[in-house]
C-alpha cells in the first residue's frame, strides 16, 4: 500500500524477534523506545522529513506507547494503530480462553514473569495507562469480529486519547491482525485519507 503510493517504508523486527537481538519481548514497552530510535535513524541518516508509525496488535500498542512519551521530535507526525490491546495481560487472557485452556492462573502469573525476566510492568506501562498523554494524530482501527481485542477496547482507547486529531474506524468483518486482508479497498482508502490529512498540515 505505502510503497505503491510513493512512501518510503521501513519494516522492522522488534527486539527478540526475527533478525533483531534481545532475549525478551516487553509487550511494546521497551520496543516503544526502539521505535523512536528507528524514527531518529530515518530522519538523521536517511533524510526523512517526517515519520509516521503503522502498527498492528502489539505493534499498535508499541506505536501508542511511543507517541505517549514526552518531548517528541517534530518530524514524528502520528500513527495508525490497528487492533491495539489495552493491556497485554487482558489480550493474552482472551488468547488462552479461545484456545479452550483455563485462563485465570496464567493471567495472574503473566505480569510476574514479565517483571522477573523482561524487567517491565505490563499493567502499569500499558496503552490504557499511557494513551492519555498522546497529542499527535492517531488513526485507531478495530474489527468487530476480533476475539482477542474486543472492539470496545478500541472505543475506550480512543476516548482516553486527548489528541484533537484522532480518528476511530471499525470494520464489521475481519480477524485479529487481518483487517486489511478482508477489507483491502476500504482499509487502504481510510489509511491513505489519514496520511493525506497529515501531509496537508
Amino acid at each position: 500500500l505505502y510503497k505503491d503510493q510513493g512512501y518510503n517504508v521501513l519494516l522492522i523486527d522488534a527486539r527478540a524477534t526475527g533478525k533483531s537481538e534481545g532475549k525478551f519481548l516487553t509487550a511494546g514497552i521497551h520496543e516503544s523506545a526502539d521505535l523512536l530510535s528507528w524514527a531518529q535513524f530515518l530522519h538523521e541518516k536517511k533524510g526523512q522529513e517526517s515519520v509516521v508509525f503503522h502498527g498492528i496488535c502489539i505493534g499498535a500498542a508499541t506505536a501508542l506507547l511511543a507517541l505517549a512519551k514526552p518531548n517528541l521530535p517534530s518530524y514524528l507526525k502520528g500513527a495508525v494503530a490497528e487492533g491495539s490491546f489495552k493491556n497485554f495481560k487482558r489480550m493474552f487472557k482472551y488468547h488462552v480462553k479461545t484456545s479452550h485452556h483455563p485462563s485465570i492462573s496464567v493471567s495472574f502469573e503473566l505480569p510476574f514473569y514479565f517483571k522477573r525476566y523482561a524487567k517491565v510492568d505490563i499493567l502499569k506501562d500499558a496503552p490504557e495507562k499511557e494513551v492519555s498523554q498522546i497529542t499527535l494524530p492517531v488513526c485507531f482501527i478495530h474489527g468487530k469480529e476480533d476475539i482477542y481485542v474486543p472492539y470496545h477496547d478500541g472505543e475506550e482507547l480512543y476516548a482516553a486519547c486527548p489528541s484533537e486529531k484522532k480518528e476511530l474506524h471499525f470494520f464489521e468483518h475481519g480477524e485479529h491482525s487481518k483487517l486489511r486482508y478482508y477489507n483491502e479497498k476500504e482499509y487502504d482508502a481510510l489509511v491513505l485519507a489519514f496520511f493525506a490529512k497529515l501531509s496537508s498540515e
